[in-house]
């Protein structure tokens, strides 16, 4: 598809920078047009035109279509279909959109041919000749009744007017013969309109004959008078004489009022009045405030429109004692790293604590291991994972924390592993930050199933900052 998208990406280099960006990233770096603007600076500093049409085809939710489309119909007619909608929505070159979504097509793992747009057939020229005759084409005759065109006049130009007295009859004689190859019959040549009948004889006699040259002095008279009123009206508009003569009654002008515009009164909102929230207490015996659990969710959360939260019923806690559970949906949100985070709240700290501690036992990690600010991870005692754990303190909170690193097969608890959720099912390697959140009594647990390189970095970088903490 190179060498048919007029001079496109020539060498492959947009190729294998797309699919370095898959490599680094995941695939959902395909949906993420800000990200992959970032990249092609340092991986295609020296073809914008490339960038600029891989970011647009991505910004238009090509890969979602991909997804959708491919299924149905196959990956060919799939990227036709999306190239000719992407070209008329951002008004791009049918050629290169079919270039731009074909390449991402390929960076998701589809099949997909070397093929381009069919240039539209030339036009023929309008006196082009005809192979199989070697006649001239010609315009067909008009049918509206109009002149006829030079192409069908006879030789020498028009015809001249026809005489008062129609003319003989051209002298008959055998027509032409037609010509052995049997051409089309040309367009008739126009013999001019039929000759007119003499006018019939005037019930009223003979016109009058035009007035000899003594006739013209009583027209020459009337000029006189014409020149004589047209002078003396001039010389009454400026000295305001008959009829020019200002009136003793003025007419009044009508004053108009204007109409006032009417504006709609503002409306006042109310001073929303900020919540206080408790100054953090890393005390065991502190109660929980999840009433409700929702209302705490922090505002790196709820803050984003593309976030989902919704409360589990008590019948599926992970947990038991729990006083509340929320999952956040983040999957939407291209900017967050995180697709979910999972909180699960308790009435007091100690049933938190202990659920926490259930988290490690359970996928096989141990208290003070490794070092989560640093991210040194260690090995799990099973040897599927990856992790670190030990205490944290931020301007938020205080507590502990760990950071894994490993297999969809985490269990939450009560038989909940991460690969339940949607966008973590049938994924290779997902990471995880699992946090105390001692000033109200919860766990939470943040979870990025994209897999690419760094991930558990951008999740942890995400939690220090604070971004995760109930009441934020």
């Amino acid at each position: 598809m190179n060498g048919d998208a007029g001079g496109l990406d020539p060498q492959g280099q947009a190729r294998q920078a797309l699919g370095t960006a898959v490599r680094d990233y995941g695939p959902r770096v395909l949906s993420n047009p800000a990200l992959l603007s970032n990249l092609f600076k340092d991986l295609l500093p020296d073809q914008p035109r490339e960038a600029s049409l891989l970011v647009a085809a991505a910004d238009a939710g090509t890969a979602s279509m991909l997804s959708q489309q491919v299924a149905g119909v196959g990956p060919d007619a799939a990227v036709r279909s999306i190239a000719g909608t992407l070209a008329q929505s951002r008004a791009l070159d049918p050629r290169a959109s079919l270039w731009a979504v074909g390449e991402i097509a390929r960076a998701m793992g589809y099949p997909v041919s070397d093929v381009s747009p069919a240039a539209p057939p030339a036009m023929a020229p309008a006196d082009a000749t005809l192979p199989w005759t070697g006649a001239v084409v010609t315009p067909p005759p008009p049918t509206w009744g109009g002149a006829p065109s030079s192409a069908q006049l006879p030789p020498g130009g028009p015809p001249s007017l026809p005489p008062a007295v129609p003319p003989s009859p051209p002298p008959s004689g055998p027509p032409p013969a037609a010509p052995p190859w049997s051409a089309p019959p040309a367009a008739p040549v126009w013999a001019g309109p039929p000759a007119p009948s003499p006018p019939p004889p005037s019930p009223w006699g003979a016109p009058p004959s035009p007035p000899s040259r003594g006739s013209r002095m009583p027209l020459i008279a009337a000029g006189v008078v014409v020149v004589l009123i047209a002078g003396y009206f001039g010389l009454a508009a400026g000295a305001k004489l008959p009829p020019f003569a200002k009136s003793s009654t003025p007419t009044p002008i009508a004053e108009i009022t204007p109409t006032p515009t009417v504006h709609p009164t503002a409306t006042v909102h109310p001073t929303a009045t900020p919540t206080a929230h408790p100054t953090a207490t890393a005390s065991p015996t502190a109660t929980s405030s999840l009433t409700p659990f929702a209302q705490l969710l922090p505002s790196y959360i709820t803050g984003n429109s593309s976030d989902t939260c919704s409360g589990e019923d008590s019948g599926s806690y992970v947990a038991t004692g729990q006083s509340g559970e929320e999952l956040c949906d983040l999957t939407a949100n291209s900017g967050a790293p995180e697709d979910y985070v999972f909180y699960a709240g308790f009435p007091t700290e100690t049933p938190a604590s202990a659920y926490f501690s259930s988290l490690l036992s359970s996928n096989g990690m141990k208290s003070n291991q490794g070092d989560c600010s640093s991210l040194t991870l260690v090995t799990a005692s099973d040897g599927s994972s990856l992790y670190c754990e030990g205490t944290y303190t931020t301007s938020h909170s205080s507590g502990v924390d760990f950071v894994w690193s490993g297999s969809g097969n985490f269990d939450l608890g009560n038989s909940n592993p991460i690969s339940s959720l949607s966008d973590c099912t049938g994924v290779s390697t997902v990471s995880l930050v699992g946090f105390t959140d001692p000033t109200y009594a919860g766990v939470g647990v943040a979870i990025g199933c994209s897999g690419y390189s760094g991930e558990d970095g951008d999740i942890n970088s995400d939690f220090t900052a604070g971004d995760f903490f109930l009441g934020s």
